[in-house]
């Protein structure tokens, strides 16, 4: 582990990265407290989403995380540093996409697609398989935070207008 002599010193300026698979991600140099070597809630990595509305978060077993952006119907995946692996257009389309959840029983993604308030789901490279779940909501509601249970093979997400949590079966 690596300390910094003085706590109160700081990187230079962001470092970046750029992935021929995706596009150019700016990560931040990692954050420090004093001499405590990655203390809980330090801030290990950070750094802008390229298409630039990111709001769908989720993690496969392997460690690959994917980034689902809200309206430009693009998906982000990034290895555990944050370096991009692969970007791709997810099923959605440029539909409102409010939340992404990683299905470990079946190795797909679903998107939450919050135009139409359904789940569809799609590969890890973003093809639709041609599933789709409905999902409820409040009439004016916007649902998001989508999240998969492998124990219950159910999906749970929110609507942040009624303050209503969600549960359905596949």
């Amino acid at each position: 582990f690596l300390s910094d002599p003085d706590p109160t010193a700081r990187p230079e300026g962001p470092v970046h990265t750029t992935s021929s698979a995706g596009p150019a991600a700016r990560f931040d140099a990692p954050v420090k407290r004093a001499a405590e070597p990655d203390a809980a809630g330090d801030v290990l990595f950070s750094g802008a989403f390229a298409p630039g509305a990111p709001l769908g978060i989720t993690m496969t077993g392997t460690g690959t995380l994917y980034v689902a952006d809200l309206f430009s119907g693009q998906t982000v995946a990034y290895d555990a540093s944050l370096a991009v692996v692969d970007s791709f257009a997810h099923p959605t389309g440029t539909a409102t996409t409010s939340g992404v959840a990683y299905d470990t029983q079946n190795g797909t993604l679903w998107w939450l697609n919050a135009d139409t308030n359904d789940l569809v789901e799609g590969t890890l490279a973003g093809t639709a398989t041609g599933a789709t779940i409905p999902l409820a909501g409040s009439p004016d509601g916007l649902i998001g935070g989508v999240e998969y249970d492998p124990h219950t093979d159910r999906f749970f997400y929110v609507d942040i207008v009624s303050d209503d949590i969600y549960a359905v079966d596949r």
